[in-house]
């Protein structure tokens, strides 16, 4: 009965999966089907009958056979066929076979897609030759305007162009050919030709008019503006020379002459109208000319620099040549009390060699410009080469002068410093004298030992001749972490052996009672005799605390309220 039931339920589940393929495979059938339908009521032969308004000739037929061969072949062929795949499909689905069911469809769908392209570009093209046709007779006319218009401003302005004008004349009668092309071309029906000749009169009349603006500007520029600017040049290299300048370097004469050769061969491209290499050469020689006046301009301003400056260095050379003989004795002063690293003695030197170096600069600089023989830019560049070393020396002698002084600084800061150290051990002593301590341990007594040790080692050091700071500075700070030793041990020594005495005293009221604590109070007193005060402290906190927890603190808070 299991059994039964399961094969009624997968029967019904065949049934109802192929009613819904069937179903679906049917809608697309009718998808299809209203896709053709709208194909062929599309008014493609509306739209190409449009044609025959047109000169019915050339490109013109061509196209509109090929248009109308291409639309009778969708018609009588192309859509029928579909008709017949549509009813093939749906046998498919009758017969439960929807895989090829689909596969038609599919093929459908591509025959449909490709129908429509080809309607798309004959639409595209019939579009294209009729709007040609009509933007041909507007800018047919315009383009007549400009023909006009340019042949009218040659006519009136003909001197302004030169020998330009045979050429830009040669140009618009090619123009006017090409009207004649345009025209021939329309009335052949080749309008997309036509529309083709109708841009290229476009491009050309621009070319034309931009051209008709550039060629007088580039006249001018070669037969007043470039020969004036020459001339000045020219006039100005002169009145140099006679002034006293040294600018031969700068080859004027030549550069011009060059220039002068390339306005002729500019001049011949503009008559050819090579207009836009004609016009980037004059640009080019435009910046060259500007070149040869800046480079002028900088000798005039070179020479008027160095002229003024240069005496003004006579005082700043006997300045660095009076630090150069100052450095030298302040070395040689100082050398008998103090002694001098090589460096010290090196910057001393270099001081030296650069004053010697930048006044012999210097001197050749003045018998240079008396013999003006070399450009003044050239001069300038070593006057200020020279006044350049002039601060270079002036910051090595304040180096070496603060070094000087430094010496003599350190030395009277180690005298003070050891007086300080000095002033720290008495303190020290006197703390332990104040607190009436039986004795120091022998540690203490060797860090007091060695920072009078270190003391009398760099008081020792100050006294001889020449002396070395370096070494004083290196003893000094050996001494000063000794004094500082010995002061903190002192210091915690004593409060130790304070911190021993009050807990003792705080313990002897059990001592009546504790025999115990008695007995290791005597022994921590012994111990503090001894001048162990690290174990007295350790001993009797021990004991203490036995015998009343929390009782170190209370002498220890007890010890800050007195000492505040």
């Amino acid at each position: 009965m299991e059994y039964l039931l399961i094969i009624i339920l997968l029967l019904v589940a065949i049934i109802v999966y192929g009613f819904l393929k069937r179903k679906k495979i049917y809608a697309e059938v009718d998808r299809l089907e209203s896709w053709k339908l709208r194909i062929l009521n599309e008014p493609v032969t509306d739209e190409i009958a449009k044609v025959k308004q047109l000169n019915m000739t050339g490109q013109t037929e061509e196209k509109f056979e090929s248009w109308r061969v291409t639309w009778d072949e969708i018609v009588t062929n192309e859509l029928p066929a579909i008709d017949d795949l549509l009813f093939e499909a749906e046998e498919a689905a009758d017969r439960y076979r929807f895989k090829k069911a689909n596969q038609i469809n599919r093929q459908i769908r591509s025959i449909l897609e490709e129908i429509e392209k080809k309607i798309a570009n004959i639409l595209e093209e019939l579009q294209e030759l009729i709007g040609s046709e009509e933007k041909n007779k507007v800018e047919i006319e315009e383009l007549k305007g400009l023909l006009k218009e340019q042949r009218k401003i040659l006519l009136v302005s003909r001197h302004s162009f030169g020998s330009a004008i045979i050429q830009l004349e040669k140009n618009l009668e090619d123009i006017v050919d090409m009207f004649h092309q345009f025209d021939e071309a329309t009335k052949g029906g080749n309008y997309l030709e036509a529309r083709e000749i109708v841009l290229k009169i476009r491009s050309e009349l621009e070319n034309i008019a931009w051209k008709i603006d550039e060629i007088p500007k580039l006249l001018s520029y070669c037969h007043q503006q470039l020969p004036s600017q020459i001339q000045d040049l020219k006039n100005g290299k002169e009145e140099m020379i006679q002034a006293g300048y040294m600018i031969d370097h700068l080859e004027i004469d030549k550069e011009l002459e060059k220039i002068e050769g390339e306005i002729i061969t500019y001049l011949r491209k503009i008559e050819q109208n090579d207009i836009a290499e004609a016009k980037e050469g004059i640009a080019d020689i435009q910046e060259r000319i500007e070149q040869i006046y800046d480079c002028l301009e900088k000798e005039a301003i070179a020479k008027q620099i160095v002229t003024k400056e240069t005496p003004m260095l006579q005082p700043l050379i006997n300045e660095i040549e009076d630090q150069a003989e100052q450095a030298k004795m302040e070395s040689e002063s100082v050398q008998q009390i103090y002694h001098l690293k090589d460096k010290d003695l090196e910057d001393q030197r270099k001081i030296e060699k650069k004053v010697a170096q930048t006044v012999a600069k210097y001197e050749d600089l003045l018998r240079r410009i008396e013999e003006n023989m070399e450009p003044a830019t050239k001069l300038r560049e070593e006057m200020e080469e020279i006044k350049g070393n002039i601060k270079s020396i002036n910051e090595l002698y304040i180096q070496f002068s603060e070094m000087m002084h430094t010496l003599r600084k350190d030395e009277r800061e180690a005298k003070e410093k050891i007086a300080q150290m000095k002033k720290i051990l008495v303190e020290a002593r006197a703390l332990i004298r104040k607190n009436h301590l039986p004795g120091l341990p022998v540690n203490l007594l060797k860090a007091f030992e060695t920072a009078e040790a270190n003391l009398k080692a760099v008081s020792y050091k100050l006294e001889e001749t020449p002396l070395d700071m370096y070494a004083v500075n290196n003893l000094l700070e050996e001494a000063q972490n000794a004094v500082n030793k010995v002061h903190e041990q002192t210091v915690e020594m004593v409060e130790k052996a304070m911190l021993v005495e009050q807990i003792i005293q705080y313990g002897n009221r059990y001592r009546s009672k504790n025999p115990v604590l008695a007995a290791q109070l005597l022994e921590a007193e012994q111990i503090f005799r001894m001048y162990d005060y690290d174990l007295a402290l350790e001993q009797a906190a021990t004991a203490l605390e036995e015998v009343e927890p929390g009782a170190l603190k209370k002498v220890e808070e007890l010890m800050k309220s007195r000492s505040i």
